[in-house]
């Protein structure tokens, strides 16, 4: 049975136009090894901020939005997610 989803790393901040690999961790008992999520991202205002089938957030240059929410949710339970607050920093990395 799955009983939580957490999302390291937890509570960060990411500068424009960076890309940042995340981990979900799924729990539970009985839960076998590879377990799958699938991945979100909220609160962004420009097309280009995502986040790939394989965790990888992505701030676009051109983000207006200072917080974002990225949520990774069980594929075996879909009731059950774990979510972390992204704060977008307003300087562009090259």
């Amino acid at each position: 049975m799955i009983i939580g989803v957490s999302i390291s790393p937890s509570g960060f901040s990411m500068k424009k136009g960076i890309t940042q690999a995340l981990t979900a961790n799924v729990t539970g008992t009985n839960v076998s090894a590879v377990q799958g999520v699938t991945w979100s991202v909220s609160g962004n205002n420009s097309r280009g901020t995502t986040i790939s089938s394989s965790s990888e957030l992505t701030i676009a240059d051109d983000e207006t939005t200072h917080m974002l929410t990225v949520r990774a949710t069980s594929t075996t339970n879909r009731s059950v997610s774990g979510t972390v607050t992204v704060v977008v920093r307003g300087e562009v990395s090259f």
